[in-house]
């Protein structure tokens, strides 16, 4: 196998070098123990995690910050992708950035802080839902964490620049789309995965219609994308999102909208993670 193919192996499918080592085992490159103990390796020398005492949520939050390669040899400052979501999504998203950057030499090196979600429907949702109140309506908080608390958190121990992202799925690519309409100096670029939108009867998509239209310039980029194979109301409200914008975009403010065929809801977070990236942290 050639040096290219083995690499894209090794960043592309993750950083954890477990799931790179099955891979790499069954195709003959190296036996599958030692490709697995030296990617963990790569994992533990790349990746930091902590917990951070929150004013705002009352309660512990664990994150982990992944640094790309050649951090510790330089002094280089760089752009930040906070994933909401937890662990789940963090393998290959760093892998991603990691290939994409270091091999394919098509987005800017970036930090990747990976939050970790306790209360996932609690905090992601602008609004309480009438029949789990307890349970949801959380994400004005949960925004007020990471603009007073994580975010400085991360800028005074790593370094950082601008452009700061923010990327979401599903609830929390809803999350990530009310910290736009509310706060959209807190990040620069946000990448949208399939946002239930369909929150509270697209509460979302109507305070969108409102609150582009107030700006007369929002240097702020935007990718948003969902499956073709997602249910009717995913594509309802994706349709809906030309014509906001034709609307009412203010200058400077770069929407991208994709629609990926055949990709269907648990599918749409890696195409949309591959080309988002592209998107805000161009070379």
């Amino acid at each position: 196998m050639n040096i290219a193919r083995r690499d894209c192996l090794r960043t592309c499918l993750g950083s954890t070098g477990v799931v790179v080592g099955v891979a790499a085992a069954n195709l003959g490159i190296l036996p599958a123990a030692a490709q697995t103990a030296s990617q963990s390796r790569q994992a533990i020398a790349g990746i930091q995690s902590g917990v951070l005492q929150s004013a705002e949520l009352g309660e512990q939050r664990r994150y982990s910050v992944w640094l790309p390669s050649g951090y510790e040899r330089s002094q280089d400052r760089y752009p930040v992708l906070f994933l909401l979501d937890g662990p789940r999504h963090f393998s290959y998203a760093t892998g991603m950035v990691d290939y994409l950057s270091r091999y394919a030499d098509a987005i800017t090196p970036a930090i990747v802080v990976d939050v970790e979600q306790q209360h996932r429907g609690r905090d992601m949702t602008p609004t309480p839902d009438k029949q789990n109140p307890k349970d949801s309506g959380g994400a004005g908080r949960f925004r007020r964490f990471l603009a007073k608390e994580l975010v400085p958190h991360i800028s005074s121990r790593y370094r950082t620049k601008a452009p700061l992202g923010l990327w979401g799925y599903s609830l929390s690519g809803l999350f990530a789309f009310h910290a736009l309409l509310t706060q959209p100096e807190l990040f620069d670029s946000y990448i949208l995965a399939s946002p239930s939108l369909w929150w509270d009867d697209s509460l979302l998509l109507r305070r969108a219609a409102a609150f582009l239209p107030r700006y007369t310039s929002l240097n702020r980029k935007m990718f948003f994308a969902v499956g073709a194979n997602e249910r009717q109301a995913v594509q309802d409200y994706f349709g809906e999102m030309p014509r906001i914008l034709h609307e009412g975009t203010p200058k400077g403010f770069a929407a991208t909208l994709r629609r990926f065929e055949g990709e269907e809801h648990n599918t749409i977070c890696i195409p949309a993670t591959y080309y988002g990236l592209k998107a805000v942290f161009p070379k």
